[in-house]
């Protein structure tokens, strides 16, 4: 892919992530993104079908990354959960990324869902479980807790986390 390519790209993302934050998603348009991107609705045709096709590329990439992550994490004991949360919630470029797709609630496009999707097929394959209960608790909380990182900026706390975990256990 050639500079000036990526860099529009670049562009349309910022100016996608920046409007459904400010405005929210159903009021976002492809006018809307052109017109903050700097270029024509004719550009963004050239790249994109329509701001789901764009939500979904930009999902698909997001959640490539934390599957890769989440994979190494399950797999790798070693592998430091702190790296994992800060790829997907420190960095400001994915942060924000993360936080607008979060707010994305249509039948054509549920972030959320795909989300909670991937997370339920990894607890499944890595813990070799059909419980249906308790893959629903594990992604609950795990989207739970992003999404609590994500909106706050906290800096994220195994700490703290060992500590719900160890009051949910308590209360049960």
């Amino acid at each position: 892919m050639d500079l000036r390519t990526e860099r529009t790209l670049q562009w349309i993302e910022q100016a996608f992530i920046d409007g459904v934050v400010t405005d929210g998603f159903d009021k976002v348009t492809v006018s809307q993104i052109a017109t903050a991107a700097n270029i024509s609705r004719k550009t963004f045709y050239a790249h994109y079908l329509d701001k789901y096709d764009l939500a979904e590329k930009l999902a698909d990439t997001l959640l490539a990354q934390y599957e890769t992550s989440l994979n190494e994490r399950l797999t790798n004991r070693e592998a430091d959960l702190q790296d994992m949360v800060d790829m997907l919630i420190s960095d400001e470029h994915e942060g924000r990324l993360l936080r607008a797709l979060l707010t994305i609630h249509t039948e054509e496009f549920d972030f959320e869902h795909r989300f909670g999707r991937l997370l339920s097929d990894r607890i499944r394959a890595y813990w070799h479980t059909d419980d249906e209960l308790e893959q629903e608790i594990l992604v609950s909380y795990a989207l739970t807790t992003i999404r609590h990182y994500a909106w706050s900026g906290e800096a994220f706390s195994r700490e703290r986390q060992h500590r719900i975990v160890q009051r949910l256990a308590n209360m049960f």
